[in-house]
């Protein structure tokens, strides 16, 4: 549900192609595509699910900051996954708008744009960087329960820093009764590609 193809920028190693075939391996039936500030590959990565007969789920980790209109760069990470053509669409309006309106050393929206374009998304709340960490962020995440469907994410990695992200996520998800999803935040496909993902 969360993965970094060759479209996130020195983010992400491998391709599409190498995801699904992996994925086919390994029994899996879904894939997601979540590239960081673009979908620029989410054709690329439909055609290479449907020759390994996968269900691919699109998607973009977008960065997200206080105010698209002061640049700065204090942005955080959200995880938005397409459920509907509507979904699709308030992702591209964001997208573009990111561009056009809030680039700032990257495509950043900020919660007045997210909340007028939730229809037909669903939201995870990413990594260690995520929006949950930002001024106002659990107040945002309030708001967007009561709009579309969210999901506070974990992941296994021993990290330090990513276990107390878990714990804060699991303090989150019984506060305010939203449920976790375990994800493992991919950037490159097979083993042993970790020091290359460095370089």
């Amino acid at each position: 549900l969360h993965l970094h193809t060759e479209f996130s920028q020195l983010d992400g190693l491998g391709t599409s192609e190498q995801y699904t075939q992996q994925a086919k391996k390994l029994g899996q039936e879904f894939i997601s595509c979540t590239d960081h500030g673009n979908i620029d590959g989410i054709i690329k990565f439909q055609n290479a699910c449907k020759k390994e007969n996968i269900t691919p789920i699109l998607g973009c980790e977008l960065y997200i900051c206080q105010d698209i209109k002061i640049k700065d760069n204090q942005r955080y990470h959200l995880v938005a996954l397409v459920r509907s053509r509507e979904g699709l669409t308030n992702l591209m309006r964001m997208l573009s708008l990111a561009n056009l309106d809030g680039f700032y050393k990257r495509p950043r929206i900020d919660p007045d744009l997210l909340l007028r374009h939730t229809e037909g998304l669903v939201l995870l709340t990413a990594c260690i960087g995520s929006f949950i960490n930002m001024p106002g962020g659990e107040k945002l995440l309030g708001l967007l329960k009561n709009m579309t469907n969210v999901f506070l994410e974990i992941m296994p990695h021993a990290h330090p820093k990513q276990k107390v992200h878990n714990l804060r996520c699991l303090e989150l998800s019984r506060r305010h009764d939203i449920p976790l999803v375990a994800t493992n935040e991919c950037h490159y496909p097979y083993p042993g590609m970790e020091a290359t993902q460095e370089v």
